[in-house]
């Protein structure tokens, strides 16, 4: 394998390799006759992000294959830490190209960067891992819901929720999408302010929703994805069938493409059957994905009126009750004068 990336390239395949590093900690490169992909998984498989380089990406793009192998797929997978250091800054003003090296049973991969400025060619070359190839069996369109709009709409979006919010239940009709901090019948937080946003159809480029549904992720991914398509200018699409099976964010450009696969929960469903037990573990597998996800959760108590409880005792007045827990108890102690012997004067008169 021996690419090269124009020095207006470079600021794409930048971005992209930083935010795979918000996801995994290791990254598969894997390069057939018509493109180069990195893929990550995060630690708990709930997150699967692949990009796609197209030739036309490439000033230069050389791929051998070996003939007798039945796989046409050069494949090799590095630590992320170790090629997460070679793409800060703003490499495009700096670099003239660069080029990635891969010989077929080498245990480097070569990463050489020529810089615009007094000739100087700078060589990396970064130990693989062990050879492993990554099947994630699911296409970024399998879904039959598909919405499409801009990165600015999602970034309004994304600002109505608190940085300290993990996770976003959608509520999707064929009219309109209501976005939400919090499930609806669970058990409401006082620490949590509620938020709760409505968009019209009208807002997207794209609404195409055939069955209407409910769906809960992760909002990780969801700002990884928001923050590069703004700084490419790129639009992001949706793909999905229901709670519970993997959600698709993906973004699309002539030369390249990148995708986030999320796995999801129905809160409907999910809330209805843990309401028995006070913990329950949920497992759920992935259907076409190669991803196991096991989610702990605590059953939540349901109130009809939807009202708040009483708020705890604060630890602080918990605190002070211990502390002076002895001024309540009782000083002075009353003797008990007929246990006493009557004694005599002690003067002889």
């Amino acid at each position: 394998m021996n690419c090269i990336i124009p020095g207006q390239n470079i600021k794409i395949l930048s971005k992209t390799i930083n935010a795979l590093a918000k996801i995994g900690d290791e990254i598969y490169l894997e390069a057939d006759l018509d493109k180069l992909e990195f893929t990550t998984l995060n630690m708990s498989k709930t997150v699967c992000s692949q990009s796609s380089f197209l030739k036309s990406f490439f000033s230069s793009y050389d791929i051998k294959m070996n003939d007798s192998a039945d796989d046409k797929t050069i494949t090799c997978k590095l630590f992320m830490k170790s090629l997460l250091p070679l793409f800060k800054g703003n490499l495009e003003k700096k670099l003239e190209f660069l080029r990635i090296e891969y010989e077929t049973e080498s245990d480097f991969v070569i990463l050489k960067m020529k810089y615009k400025y007094d000739q100087i060619m700078m060589i990396h070359k970064l130990r693989l891992m062990d050879s492993e190839k990554l099947s994630i069996g699911i296409t970024p369109n399998s879904g039959m819901n598909n919405l499409y709009g801009s990165s600015t709409l999602f970034n309004q979006l994304l600002m109505m929720f608190n940085l300290s919010d993990n996770e976003i239940t959608l509520e999707i009709m064929n009219s309109r999408l209501v976005a939400r901090n919090y499930c609806i019948g669970a058990a409401p937080n006082p620490k949590l302010m509620r938020v709760e946003v409505k968009l019209s159809a009208g807002e997207f480029i794209k609404f195409d929703v055939e069955n209407d549904t409910n769906i809960n992720f992760a909002l990780k991914p969801l700002r990884t994805v928001i923050s590069f398509a703004e700084s490419l200018n790129l639009h992001i699409g949706i793909n999905f069938d229901s709670g519970g099976k993997p959600l698709t964010l993906l973004m699309k450009h002539p030369t390249f493409s990148i995708h986030f696969i999320v796995s999801t929960l129905n809160p409907n469903r999910d809330l209805q059957s843990s309401m028995a037990s006070t913990s329950l573990p949920l497992t759920q597998i992935v259907d076409n994905l190669n991803i196991s996800t096991v989610v702990p959760y605590e059953s939540p108590i349901i109130n009809t009126d939807d009202k708040f409880s009483q708020s705890p005792e604060s630890p602080r007045s918990k605190r002070v009750k211990l502390v002076f827990s002895r001024c309540y108890e009782p000083t002075f102690v009353e003797p008990d004068l007929a246990a006493q012997e009557n004694l005599g004067n002690s003067d002889s008169e």
